[in-house]
């Protein structure tokens, strides 16, 4: 039952080679992990069957040989075994199968033949007929095997008594479970000593696949590598999720949730955001298929521990370190933290470094936010500027009358990008709450956000919101402005108050004070001018008295005041 001697390969040969030996690998994980007739195992069979069939009809003959843990084609490697994964490699190797040859033309039923002959194998090692037995009894016309020569078989104990050797030391596949959670492992390797065949391989099969993703930075990278053909998360899941079901020894359920764990640590330092999101996803899965009781309790541990001051912190980390993340995929897992990460969330706005973090960051608390408003807030008052601007930042997006309450203490702060944001997220607000606390901003110390509050009042209009206004321009200091800044405040008194605010406008116009007379002299015009934004007939009388007046300095203000005032009203 000789195999076809190997083709010249070239190099595109090789990539296909590579191809359809991952297709092999995944066909065969199916058949392992799915029950007959699920539509994962058929999907994958009839991916590697038309690979097969592409392989044949561009290259001819394809011969897979098995060294060690990999499979070669001509020379070239194009399969390497996940550590301490079972395979068909170590069934090839245990049976003295060199090489296995697929020859153009393989049919659909000869490929199950070979594929449910290796996962006999593969789950049994020393069960049952060799896989070179089954291929010759098969008699499959393009299947065919290369066996060694007799001298050449390897020898089975030896074997079993090395895997049970490296497990341990702690290499191989229990390499991602730790000494404390990982009792149930540490428990079945016993000191070393060896099993039977049968638990050696229900041993490989079991917490070899689980293991796989729970650490291992070789197996994260091949998941990376293969994510386009197969979906080895969602069969690790798959396999978590059926254990944790069916397990009622309570060392082996601790270590399928450490493993959980693991793998969630895995997915957030390699900045694989969905894969975490997965992660947590099965946990609730399985919460919501136990009854109350330790393990539902453990279950929900496992998600409880993602929004924890660690795993966030964590998280932030890996965000600011891959500036290539996936923003989106992180936004989603952010979302779908357990609420006890909200605390957490806003304490990481003080070490994200990366501006796309921390917005990113922002928009889920904003999102968030209602809920757990108390926690947004308190950041106002950190110590450090640019959390307590974020924060003002979240809470004007968020808005409410208690967001305002502690945007009114952010006005407070002594750092000018702090009251900024804090007017700027208010002037956005624009409702009553806003508006009522925008008044605090009307003394800041900046010209800037002054007038900024000053005008958000004024397209505000209402009449209350006149009364601070008011206070200001008949303080001594007003006196001192900037001629522009006083004709802001004198433009938006008019437009508030109407014929209301007429006596405010007489004591600064009519009467002739010689203390600080300059300062008077030159606030006079300034006022009549602000009269144009006014209404009510005795602010038009007033207006048509000065026209006509004695007093050029105020004849030609105010009558551009009355062409404002009657063009407004034709309007």
């Amino acid at each position: 039952m000789a195999a076809p001697n190997p083709i010249s390969i070239s190099r595109p040969a090789v990539a296909r080679a590579r191809e359809a030996a991952l297709l092999l690998d995944h066909a065969l994980r199916a058949l392992l992990l799915y029950p007959p007739g699920n539509p994962i195992a058929s999907d994958a069979k009839a991916r590697l069957l038309d690979a097969l069939a592409r392989f044949g009809q561009d290259f001819g003959t394809l011969t897979l040989e098995a060294r060690g843990a990999e499979l070669f084609c001509g020379g070239d490697s194009v399969h390497r075994d996940m550590p301490g994964a079972a395979s068909l490699t170590a069934a090839m190797e245990s049976d003295g199968l060199r090489a296995i040859a697929f020859a153009p033309g393989v049919e659909a039923a000869e490929l199950d033949a070979f594929l449910d002959a290796a996962r006999r194998r593969v789950r049994d090692p020393s069960g049952g007929e060799s896989l070179a037995v089954s291929l010759w009894s098969a008699g499959l016309a393009h299947v065919s095997g290369e066996a060694v020569d007799e001298i050449e078989t390897p020898d089975a104990a030896a074997r079993e008594r090395e895997f049970w050797s490296r497990a341990a030391r702690g290499d191989g596949f229990v390499r991602g479970l730790s000494p404390a959670r990982g009792a149930g492992a540490a428990d079945a390797v016993k000191d070393g000593a060896p099993r039977g065949p049968a638990d050696f391989a229900q041993a490989a099969a079991d917490i070899g696949r689980l293991a796989d993703l729970s650490g291992e930075e070789e197996a994260f990278e091949a998941c990376r590598a293969e994510a386009a053909q197969f979906d080895p998360v969602g069969e690790t899941l798959g396999v978590l999720l059926e254990i944790v079901a069916a397990e009622r020894e309570p060392a082996e359920f601790e270590t399928v949730c450490a493993l959980l764990e693991g793998l969630y640590d895995g997915f957030v330092a390699r900045a694989e955001f969905d894969g975490a999101l997965r992660v947590l996803d099965a946990a609730a899965e399985a919460v919501a298929a136990e009854e109350v009781g330790p393990r539902g309790i453990r279950l929900r541990e496992v998600r409880a521990r993602a929004a924890g001051a660690a795993a966030v912190a964590r998280l932030a980390a890996a965000l600011d370190a891959d500036p290539s993340a996936d923003l989106a995929a992180a936004a989603r897992l952010l979302e779908s933290l357990p609420d006890a990460s909200v605390h957490h969330l806003v304490a990481s706005l003080g070490v994200l470094k990366r501006a796309p973090s921390r917005l990113l960051v922002c928009d889920v608390l904003v999102r968030r936010g209602l809920g757990r408003l108390d926690e947004i807030g308190h950041a106002v008052s950190d110590p450090r500027w640019f959390v307590a601007r974020n924060a003002a930042m979240i809470l004007g997006r968020v808005g409410g009358a208690k967001a305002c309450g502690y945007l009114r203490t952010a006005l407070l702060r002594a750092e000018e990008p702090v009251r900024r944001e804090a007017v700027k997220a208010l002037v956005a607000l624009g409702d009553a709450d806003a508006l009522g606390v925008l008044r605090v901003a009307l003394s800041d110390g900046s010209e800037q956000l002054r007038l900024r509050a000053l005008d958000a009042l004024v397209r505000g209009g209402r009449a209350e919101d006149a009364a601070p206004i008011d206070a200001r321009v008949r303080s001594a200091g007003f006196l001192k402005e900037q001629p522009e800044e006083q004709a802001r405040w004198l433009a938006a008194l008019a437009g508030l108050r109407g014929d209301d605010a007429l006596p405010t406008f007489r004591a600064l116009i009519d009467r002739r004070r010689f203390l600080n007379w300059g300062a008077r002299a030159r606030l006079r015009p300034v006022a009549v001018a602000a009269l144009a934004q006014s209404r009510g007939p005795r602010t038009r009388t007033y207006l048509l008295r000065l026209a006509e007046g004695r007093e050029a300095s105020l004849r030609e203000p105010a009558r551009r005041a009355l062409a404002a005032i009657a063009r407004r009203e034709d309007r």
